[in-house]
C-alpha cells in the first residue's frame, strides 16, 4: 500500500507512480484542450503539475525515461525534497517546448481525431491492418525534418519532438513520429507505447514505438517512413493493375510482411519486428518498456516479458 505523507500518498512501486504520473498528465491535457476551445493562447511551459516519488526511483534511468518519453507532448522536471519527509521527492513537471502553445495541441489533437476517423473508416479487419493504414498515413505526410546546417536549431523552432510535427507541420524527428503514432493508437484502442535507445558517445539517441497485436508486442519504427517503404516504381505498377482505391490497399497489404527490415541505425526503419530481432542490432532500454507496459497495459506485461 502506498505510504502516508502529510495528506498525499506516496507509491510504494515505480509502476503505481508511473500510474499516478499518466494520470496527471492525461488531466492536464485535457485541461489545456479546454483551454484553447475557450480560445485562449498558453504557451505550454505555462502549465505544470507535481507528484510524489520515493526519491531511490529517481537514480534509476529506467524509471526517469519512462516518465519523459511516454508523454503527449515534451516535458521536463524540476526536483524539490523536504526534511521533514526524507526520501521523498516532489516532482514538478512542466512543459518544455518554448513558443510552443495549447492552440498547437488542439491542432494536433484534431489532426489524430481525423486521422483515426479515416482508418476507422476503411473498416480494418485487425488491428494490424489499422497500424499498417497509419504507416501509410506517415508515409505520405511526414517527412523527417531536413539535416542541414540549421538541423539542431530547427528541432527546436519547428518542435520537431511534438507530436503536432508528425501531423500538422509533418517535419517531425523521430520522438515527433513516435508521440504522434502512441496518440493515434491509443485513439484505435491499440496498446502502444514510446521506447528509446539511449544515445551515446558514437550514435545519438532514437525513439521508436512499442505496439501489441495479435498476443505480441512488436518494434514499429515510423521514423523516415516516406523513404524505407517498398519503391514509387512498385507501387506504380499497381496502380497500372488496379483502381487506385484497390490498388493502395493493395500495395499495403502485399507490403506487410517485407517492409522495413533495415536494422541499421542510419538507414532505419523497421515494422513490426519482434524483441528476438530487434536486440541483434539495437541496445534498446528493455526496462523502462517493461515499467511503462506494467504501469499502462499490466494484463500485457506477461506477453512482453515472455518475448525477451
Amino acid at each position: 500500500m502506498p505510504r502516508a505523507v502529510s495528506h498525499f500518498l506516496v507509491p510504494d512501486t515505480k509502476a503505481e507512480t508511473i500510474q499516478i504520473y499518466m494520470k496527471k498528465t492525461e488531466e492536464l491535457y485535457q485541461d489545456i484542450l479546454k483551454d484553447a476551445e475557450k480560445g485562449k493562447t498558453k504557451n505550454i511551459t505555462d502549465y505544470s503539475f507535481t507528484i510524489l516519488a520515493d526519491s531511490t526511483f529517481l537514480q534509476d534511468s529506467a524509471f526517469t525515461e519512462a516518465l519523459l518519453y511516454n508523454t503527449p507532448f515534451l516535458m521536463k522536471w524540476t526536483e524539490t525534497t523536504n526534511s521533514l519527509f526524507p526520501g521523498v521527492t516532489k516532482m514538478e513537471f512542466y512543459g518544455r517546448s518554448e513558443g510552443f502553445t495549447n492552440q498547437h495541441i488542439a491542432e494536433a489533437e484534431k489532426k489524430a481525431d481525423e486521422i483515426t476517423a479515416y482508418i476507422n473508416s476503411r473498416n480494418c479487419s485487425s488491428d494490424r491492418w489499422e497500424v499498417t493504414e497509419l504507416l501509410g498515413y506517415t508515409r505520405e505526410y511526414a517527412h523527417y525534418l531536413m539535416q542541414d546546417e540549421n538541423f539542431e536549431e530547427n528541432m527546436t523552432k519547428k518542435f520537431a519532438h511534438e507530436a503536432w510535427s508528425c501531423l500538422i507541420s509533418g517535419e517531425p524527428v523521430c520522438d515527433g513520429y513516435s508521440r504522434a503514432v502512441e496518440m493515434i493508437c491509443e485513439k484505435l484502442d491499440v496498446p502502444c507505447i514510446c521506447v528509446i535507445m539511449p544515445g551515446t558517445a558514437e550514435k545519438p539517441g532514437h525513439q521508436w514505438n512499442l505496439i501489441y497485436l495479435d498476443g505480441h508486442w512488436y518494434h514499429a519504427d515510423f521514423t523516415n517512413s516516406h523513404i524505407n517503404w517498398r519503391s514509387r516504381v512498385d507501387f506504380m505498377k499497381y496502380m497500372e493493375k488496379y483502381p487506385p482505391d484497390i490498388a493502395y490497399t493493395k500495395y499495403l497489404e502485399d507490403s506487410l510482411a517485407e517492409t522495413f527490415f533495415y536494422l541499421e541505425y542510419e538507414d532505419e526503419n523497421f515494422f513490426l519486428v519482434t524483441n528476438d530481432v530487434i536486440r541483434k542490432h539495437f541496445s534498446y532500454d528493455a526496462e523502462s518498456a517493461a515499467l511503462l507496459i506494467e504501469a499502462k497495459y499490466p494484463e500485457l506485461l506477461e506477453d512482453y516479458l515472455k518475448d525477451l
